[in-house]
């Protein structure tokens, strides 16, 4: 820990954003290393202690074999690559969702998924929706979720956990993300999120599972992994939901 600069230790410590906004100050810090081997070592760093972002991983060993096959300069035009690719996905998933979700609909959400976040971005410039953002405590993701949507003009309101029943009444669709997906069967995302589910679909009001395709995994030896030890809270952060609570899994 006290080998770690104070800049490194901001991002390894950020427990408030989601996987794929991580993964982007991941690459972000990557990008500004002037040599191969920091570029290597913050590699091994970043491999160790978000284990459970798989989206982080898989950039992570890509970005390796590159740097070891074509040197410095090459790979940080390949981490540009991924870093602007990210829009070209939304834009797809945002087409695919705008054919399930009607005009003047309402849109719950839980924590803080870049991912998701971006998508409703999109779809609001197409339909008049509005949100509305649990509070996601005891981290509160989803206050900084709400803050985003808001300052992008969309109508957007903070909901209190507790109101929780009341709220999904009154809601047409429940939008979600993933940390990690295991071949279909569950995914792992904030505890929370099952109840989450199990709620909406008490009330028949349907769940979208929104998240990048390359957080899939086929093969089940890789979905294990080890806590961090500098990311101590994360331990009691995350749970296994099951597909079958959701209704739609829509991604790149």
């Amino acid at each position: 820990m006290k080998s770690l600069t104070p800049f490194l230790k901001k991002i390894l410590l950020d427990y408030r954003s989601g996987s794929q906004e991580l993964n982007e100050k991941v690459l972000m810090y990557l990008l500004k290393r002037k040599s191969t081997t920091s570029v290597l070592k913050a590699i091994e760093i970043f491999k160790s202690n978000f284990q459970i972002f798989q989206i982080i991983q898989i950039n992570l060993v890509r970005i390796e074999k590159y740097l070891k096959k074509n040197g410095l300069g090459e790979t940080k035009k390949f981490i540009r690559i991924i870093l602007t690719d990210y829009n070209r996905k939304i834009k797809k998933i945002s087409t695919k969702i705008d054919k399930i979700v009607n005009d003047k609909s309402i849109i719950l959400t839980f924590s803080n998924s870049k991912t998701v976040k971006d998508v409703i971005i999109e779809l609001n410039e197409k339909k008049d929706i509005k949100v509305f953002s649990l509070e996601s405590n005891p981290g509160g993701e989803g206050k900084i979720l709400y803050k985003s949507l808001k300052v992008k003009g969309i109508k957007v309101k903070l909901i209190k956990d507790a109101k929780l029943l009341q709220i999904v009444k009154n809601c047409d669709y429940v939008f979600i993300g993933a940390d990690k997906i295991i071949d279909r069967t569950y995914f792992i995302n904030k505890i929370g999120t099952s109840d989450l589910c199990k709620i909406s679909k008490k009330f028949k009001k349907p769940v979208i599972l929104i998240a990048l395709k390359n957080k899939i995994i086929k093969n089940r030896s890789a979905e294990k992994f080890k806590n961090s030890e500098l990311r101590k809270r994360e331990k009691n952060m995350f749970e296994k939901v099951s597909f079958k609570l959701i209704n739609t899994f829509v991604h790149d």
